[in-house]
């Protein structure tokens, strides 16, 4: 059985300024970004953006490796793109996670336990605003939409 890899890419307030933030804050929606790229429609993604973070939860619909680094790899270019930046500079900036650590971060995300104020109830409206825009331009399915 072939298992998705949920992916997040982000610059958030634990390992960036507010100036890089700013710098990178991503202005398009899902949809936009995807066909940036030239993704495949099954892939699906998530775009998270507030004042103290930028997120892609990501899910490829290629799961073996190689194949989602270089998802990673090409969405991160795309994310540059959008912005007029060589994606070497944005890479050199962001985290990423996989799997069940990508998973885990997007929970403590919506709980507000990875916020400046710990417990910050602001943001789960944000991901649930981030989830709907998602479901609307039809970049959520089967996967993200279980995990959301």
């Amino acid at each position: 059985m072939i298992r998705p890899e949920i992916c997040v890419l982000g610059l958030n307030h634990a390992g960036s300024g507010v100036e890089l933030r700013e710098q990178f804050a991503l202005r398009i929606g899902p949809y936009a970004l995807l066909s940036l790229g030239n993704f495949s429609y099954k892939d699906e993604l998530v775009v998270l953006s507030t004042c103290n973070r930028t997120e892609l939860i990501a899910c490829p619909s290629g799961c073996e490796e190689p194949a989602v680094s270089d998802f990673i790899s090409r969405l991160t270019a795309a994310w540059a793109l959008s912005l007029g930046y060589p994606a070497e500079l944005l890479a050199a900036h962001l985290f990423i996670k996989r799997g069940r650590e990508a998973v885990e971060h997007v929970f403590r995300v919506a709980c507000g336990l990875d916020s400046m104020l710990l417990g910050e109830t602001q943001i789960l409206g944000q991901v649930k605003q981030a989830y709907g825009q998602a479901v609307q331009e039809g970049t959520s399915r089967a996967i993200l939409n279980k995990l959301f």
